[in-house]
Formats: C-alpha cells, sequence, structure tokens
C-alpha cells in the first residue's frame, strides 16, 4: 500500500483509517508532528517518515502538510469529512495537491 497522507477531523480520520483502510491504529497510523515541535523542526518528521515508512500519516498542520509536500516522500492525499452520518473521501495525488496550492492557495484539510 502507498503511504497515505489522510486529513480531516480527527474522529472522522481515525474511523476512516480503521473502518476503511483496515490499518492497525497502535501500529500503522502517526501523528505528526508533536505537541512540543517547534515548525523549525518539522523537517525530522520527513527524514522519520523515510525511515519507518508508516502507512498512514495524519496532521493538523498546514506547515506539516507543506513540508511533506515539497519532501520526496511518495504518498497520496486522502481528505475525509462527515456528511450525514456518512464518511465521504477525496484522494488527490502529491502532485495536484502541490500544482492547487501554488495556483490557488487550496487548502486540503477541507
Amino acid at each position: 500500500m502507498k503511504m497515505i497522507l489522510l486529513l480531516g477531523i480527527n474522529d472522522v480520520v481515525e474511523e476512516y483509517a480503521e473502518n476503511v483502510l483496515k490499518i492497525d491504529m497502535g501500529n500503522d497510523i502517526v501523528y505528526y508532528p508533536s505537541v512540543t515541535t517547534h515548525y523549525t523542526e518539522l523537517g525530522k518528521y520527513v527524514d522519520i517518515a523515510r525511515e519507518e515508512e508508516p502507512p498512514v500519516i495524519t496532521t493538523q498542520s498546514l506547515e506539516m502538510i507543506d513540508v511533506l509536500l515539497a519532501s520526496d516522500l511518495d504518498f497520496e492525499v486522502v481528505t475525509v469529512r462527515r456528511y450525514d452520518n456518512e464518511i465521504k473521501s477525496r484522494t488527490m495525488t502529491k502532485e495536484d495537491v502541490i500544482d492547487c496550492r501554488e495556483k490557488f492557495d487550496f487548502e486540503p484539510r477541507c
């Protein structure tokens, strides 16, 4: 499975990861960055992801998203939202998200 950057409200992200992606929530999803991380240290998470190759990365930080997009990591971006008790998802390539961020300040978390 290709690495996934999974975005959205945390409870929806976790429900989607567990029920749709069928991942082991204890081992296969990582939450970046830690709450004590300064923005100048965000790049270390690229190195960690490159080494550990987690199936799913999730974050609430737009700065972290931009650092991941600028990296050489290979992943797709999945954004999830709940509509009328149903989880809907949108999947985009990393390249498409980068293009949209550059062209019109696209918000990938929505």
